[in-house]
């Protein structure tokens, strides 16, 4: 989660320290769920998936923007968050390494992140 995060759960949502402990532990919990699926949704479909991550995020956004009062729809809306989020970069690594390195290179990639994933 962005910066505005604990602010935005603080103030908006109006979660205490506990509440918010628990919900950032459930966005650490996804973030390294989604880091690892990552390399097999990469495997699959490299430029679908950097396509369609950052579109995810910006519903999970706007569901925020109208449902970030209501504590369950949050947890679960920053909770997606934190999966969708982790596998932008392990993506970008990728289509870096494909570009850089041709695509034999990207077939190593690609069985690296998948390798991280197992």
């Amino acid at each position: 989660m962005p910066c505005f995060g604990n602010p935005f759960l603080e103030d908006v949502t109006g979660v205490d320290v506990n509440q918010l402990s628990a919900i950032l532990l459930d966005v650490g919990i996804a973030s390294f769920v989604g880091t690892s699926v990552a390399g097999m949704l990469l495997k699959r479909n490299l430029p679908l998936t950097l396509t369609v991550m950052p579109l995810l995020l910006s519903l999970l956004a706007a569901a925020l923007v109208g449902w970030g009062q209501i504590l369950l729809p949050t947890t679960l809306l920053v909770t997606l968050w934190g999966f969708f989020s982790s596998v932008i970069p392990v993506g970008w690594s990728l289509c870096s390494l494909v570009t850089v390195l041709g695509v034999r290179s990207a077939t190593l990639g690609s069985q690296i992140a998948y390798d991280h994933s197992s």
